[in-house]
């Protein structure tokens, strides 16, 4: 069983978000709750967001600007029984915080684990799956709380690196 609550706020919203994928009950779903003044999680404000059915369900997650969610899921080449892909495949997920699938981005190999945004300005989102590192430029600002006020600059070199690097299709390279 894997059960993630992940306590991201934006400027629009103040949600915690969980993410429950275990195959003993095929509950392969994401869920919001609002969280209280305190940071504490309202259990009874439980919404179900997407529900991945008895394909593989969600495993990381990231957040933009925005308040969506990006959500790793899905296989290309599933084990049956276990593992399904009757309607999902590996990729990330971009779900708002009321639900509604927004965008899918598909990466073409199994095993799909987690994203994060990252470089200077946020807007490149890392893709962990298949023991490599993707990579694909987003149209938004990620949101990494624990940067918030915190001074980044980037080096010429940086910039110079990611304006050399495609723009709309996910890249990958292996990682050590």
């Amino acid at each position: 069983m894997m059960a993630v609550l992940r306590k991201h706020t934006t400027a629009s919203d103040h949600f915690g978000r969980a993410a429950r994928n275990w195959d003993a009950v095929v509950c392969r779903k994401l869920w919001r709750f609002d969280l209280k003044t305190d940071g504490s999680v309202d259990i009874a404000s439980q919404k179900l967001l997407f529900d991945w059915g008895s394909d593989r369900g969600p495993d990381g997650m990231a957040i933009d600007s925005l308040g969506r969610l990006y959500v790793t899921a899905g296989f290309n080449h599933p084990e049956p029984p276990a593992q399904t892909a009757h309607k999902y495949k590996a990729g990330v997920y971009v779900i708002t915080s009321e639900g509604k699938l927004v965008q899918f981005i598909p990466v073409p190999t199994d095993m799909i684990t987690n994203c994060a945004f990252g470089d200077d300005d946020l807007k490149t989102l890392y893709i962990t799956a298949g023991h490599k590192l993707w990579s694909i430029r987003t149209g938004v600002t990620g949101h990494v709380e624990w940067l918030r006020g915190l001074n980044r600059r980037s080096s010429t070199n940086e910039r110079s690196h990611r304006e050399h690097r495609g723009h709309g299709e996910v890249q990958g390279s292996s990682r050590g």
